[in-house]
Formats: structure tokens, C-alpha cells, sequence
């Protein structure tokens, strides 16, 4: 995933910071093909491989709270795919029988809503947590869940 960002300061008091953002995303997915190992080979299931790649646009808001040790982050934003919107395709065999498998159109425009918080540990140490849901409507959506502990040196 390849992504670029800008951002600009709305509202700024105290704690609170309120953001803009748009950004663009680049992504590429693909899925390995597998094939079953059977007794008999017209019982082994043939699952051909699968990808796509999606360049998305986004626009949204961010919204910070800033303590000495705490940081809180909500952010929603609107995406526009401008690829050409992939669907999902495998083609599938199982001894004589082939058929493939369709997934779901997802629309141009969805969107994300997330959130995200930090625990400074130390001056140099910041644990962190969130999660993304993303939708694009037609049964396409997902969620994201990161987490880590970042450090300067």
C-alpha cells in the first residue's frame, strides 16, 4: 500500500484539535491459488489465484485530544475509488466440474470511520491501539485493527 496525505488545522483549543484531511491510497491484493490433495485427484478442490489493485481518493475530517500521557484520535472520511472497481473473480475446479466464483460489486464511493489512542510510557515510548471500519457498500466493507509501541532514539 502506497499512501500520500495532507492535512490542515481548523480549530485549535487546548486539548482539542480539529483537522482536514484528503489523501490518496494505492493498494494491490491478490490471493495465491491452492489446490487439495485427495486419494482420488476428482476429489482434490482447484482454487485459481485472485487479485486486484484500487487507487482511492479520500476526504474527511480528524478529531485529537491531546494530554501529557494520552492521545485520543477519531477521524471519518469519504472514499472515491477512481481504478476501475475491481470485483472479485476465481475460477474453481473439483475433478471434471470448473465454475468460478463472483464476489460483490463494490461501489465508487464508501466510506471510513476510525479511532485511534496512545499511552506515552516515557518520554521516548508510546503505546498505541486503534481501529478502521471501511464501507463500500453491496456487502464490501471491512475493519482494520493496528497496534503497536512506537520509540525515539
Amino acid at each position: 500500500m502506497l499512501n500520500a496525505a495532507a492535512s490542515y488545522r481548523i480549530f485549535e483549543n487546548g486539548p482539542l484539535t480539529l483537522w482536514s484531511d484528503a489523501g490518496i491510497e494505492l493498494s494491490d491484493t491478490s490471493m495465491n491459488s491452492l489446490r487439495e490433495s485427495a486419494s482420488n485427484p476428482d476429489y482434490a478442490l482447484d482454487v485459481g489465484r485472485a487479485g486486484h489493485a484500487s487507487l482511492q481518493t479520500r476526504l474527511g475530517a480528524r478529531l485529537e485530544l491531546n494530554s501529557d500521557n494520552l492521545q485520543i484520535t477519531t477521524s471519518a472520511n469519504w472514499l472515491h475509488e477512481l481504478a476501475d472497481n475491481p470485483v472479485g473473480h476465481r475460477e474453481i475446479s473439483l475433478g471434471d466440474a470448473d465454475w468460478a466464483v463472483t464476489g460483490v460489486h463494490a461501489r465508487r464511493d464508501g466510506f471510513r470511520l476510525g479511532i485511534q489512542g496512545g499511552l506515552r510510557l516515557s518520554g521516548k515510548a508510546l503505546l498505541f491501539g486503534g481501529y478502521q471500519y471501511t464501507d463500500h457498500g453491496s456487502g464490501y466493507s471491512y475493519g482494520r485493527v493496528n497496534a503497536g509501541v512506537k520509540m525515539a532514539f
